[in-house]
């Protein structure tokens, strides 16, 4: 058995449509393999469109054919977990889910109650079956799926894992932080909440630990921001890997987390909740897990001989194609009444001066890699890591389409990969076959 894994797909054109000869050559390597996943990071909501009320930066509603594109650039296992999920609220999601199951697509990550959304999908080849399960901790409150348990309506909604974040500040820090809370008047205001008991979630203030603007701070020996993930969603999700694991010769999990180190976002450094979860989705079962969500990749991680992949990146990132922008996005931005989908894109893109900004001013956005794993009969015994380029310096409308890496493209990716597997022990080896180019190889040993 052989599985591609890939990134975030997002985007607006019907590529199949295009002379795109560095395109073809991707399908062509994804359609060699037994398996691919990618990240559907959109929704394929039905005409006449209604926006969720969650504030987001921007939202990727687009057509059904979007999902056959994927389909025919060779990818057969599709993960349905994201912050997006919940752009055009559980309407536009159940659009979503029917157009998939009308493609015949096996995806994971979403359906019409929380425990579909967890459940795993499976497809059968002739190299085995394949089980997948998706969640996301990006938007995991807005957008999750509830059971309803006869008291309520199911939710449609995503699976998610969610997580608590801690502020630990040293005595003096902390004693400072009080001194702030008491100045504000914020101190009084918890006080009076705590004393109501009305409010879930409000830990009781001590010497050791206040809510302070909505964030748990503890006095601890040392000053850092710690995150860990809930519990309960991790028993959850690793119930269903531990189904699939019993179902399937081959256990994926898709997770989806922009969040990173020190509060970041779409940084290199995944959240320090992202390696707890994602190893104890490998105790529970998981033969390969691949992460993403920051647009940018992240470490590799090898785990009881299983590949964690923190990001893949993205795969094919077209994010200035979407025509169909709400009010509410405009107004946040501040762009006058009358403004056009174009005219957000070039806000997006561009400060006023001229520079780059946004996802245009960091060239780590617009390249990433597919992860090739080989499974032998005891699980994945060898990654390759194919270098891919979205050409950032492109216009607009081929900027974000995926194509093979040139050498010294490559050779940057490989060693930029290189480098933040290394905090996992992970060791990479460049080889060039001559022919497409630089590649990765990790080798698992057993």
């Amino acid at each position: 058995m052989e599985v591609i894994g890939a990134g975030d797909a997002i985007f607006h054109r019907q590529l199949s449509r295009l002379s795109l000869p560095r395109l073809e050559e991707i399908r062509d390597f994804i359609k060699s393999a037994d398996m691919a996943y990618v990240n559907f990071e959109m929704v394929t909501p039905s005409l006449p469109v209604t926006p969720s009320a969650t504030p987001i930066a921007m939202r990727v509603g687009s057509p059904p054919w979007t999902a056959t594109e994927l389909q025919m650039l060779g990818f057969n296992l599709f993960g349905l977990a994201s912050n997006h999920t919940d752009d055009y609220g559980s309407a536009g999601l159940l659009d979503t889910i029917r157009e998939f199951d009308a493609r015949g697509i096996t995806f994971a990550g979403s359906g019409p109650n929380l425990e579909r959304a967890r459940m795993p999908a499976y497809l059968d080849t002739p190299s085995g079956r394949v089980a997948l399960i998706c969640a996301t901790s990006s938007g995991a409150e807005q957008g999750l799926a509830s059971n309803g348990a006869g008291m309520v309506a199911d939710r449609p909604g995503h699976n998610p894992l969610r997580f608590r974040t801690e502020y630990r500040l040293q005595d003096d820090l902390y004693n400072e932080l009080l001194r702030i809370d008491e100045a504000l008047g914020s101190a009084a205001t918890t006080r009076y909440m705590l004393n109501l008991g009305m409010f879930p979630g409000l830990d009781v203030r001590d010497d050791s630990v206040t809510r302070f603007l909505g964030k748990r701070f503890v006095r601890a020996e040392s000053s850092e921001i710690v995150t860990t993930p809930r519990a309960d969603d991790v028993e959850q999700i690793s119930r269903w890997v531990y189904e699939a694991r019993r179902s399937a010769d081959y256990v994926i999990v898709g997770l989806h987390s922009h969040e990173g180190a020190a509060d970041g976002w779409n940084i290199d450094q995944a959240a320090g909740f992202v390696p707890l979860a994602a190893r104890a989705f490998v105790d529970a079962g998981a033969d390969v897990v691949f992460g993403h969500g920051p647009h940018r990749m992240r470490g590799i991680e090898i785990y009881r001989d299983k590949p964690i992949f923190y990001s893949l990146g993205n795969f094919l990132f077209q994010d200035e194609g979407f025509n169909i922008i709400d009010p509410e996005i405009y107004s946040q931005f501040n762009l006058k009444v009358g403004a056009t989908p174009a005219d957000f894109h070039d806000w997006r893109g561009e400060w006023p001066d001229g520079r780059k900004r946004g996802f245009h001013s960091s060239p780590p956005f617009w390249y990433s890699v597919i992860a090739r794993c080989a499974f032998g009969d005891h699980g994945c015994t060898e990654v390759r890591l194919y270098p891919i380029d979205m050409k950032l310096a492109e216009r607009r409308l081929v900027r974000g389409i995926p194509e093979f890496a040139d050498a010294d493209t490559a050779k940057h990716v490989l060693a930029e990969i290189t480098e933040l597997s290394k905090a996992y022990g992970t060791s990479i080896e460049t080889v060039d076959d001559g022919g497409r180019g630089p590649y990765g190889i990790i080798a698992i040993n057993r």
